[in-house]
């Protein structure tokens, strides 16, 4: 699981003007939430709504949750 090599094919995807899935931009976000990278994730959301996509739940829930357990830890 290593989100930084997924954002990179993101970007590679992107400037080769690929149509990606909100499943893959889900799955980045998720995996930067995972390793505390909210910026990342962050970054990645809103990539998601430059493309056009609605973000949901799938792409939001990862943040919040990682978000609460980092407060919890102060």
């Amino acid at each position: 699981n290593n989100p930084e090599r997924a954002y990179k094919i993101l970007q590679s995807l992107q400037s080769m003007n690929v149509e990606l899935s909100p499943n893959y931009y889900n799955s980045i976000i998720k995996s930067f939430s995972k390793v505390g990278k909210l910026e990342r994730a962050i970054e990645v959301l809103e990539k998601m709504k430059q493309v056009g996509f609605t973000p949901g739940p799938w792409a939001y829930g990862p943040i919040a949750i990682r978000y609460i357990k980092d407060r919890n830890r102060e």
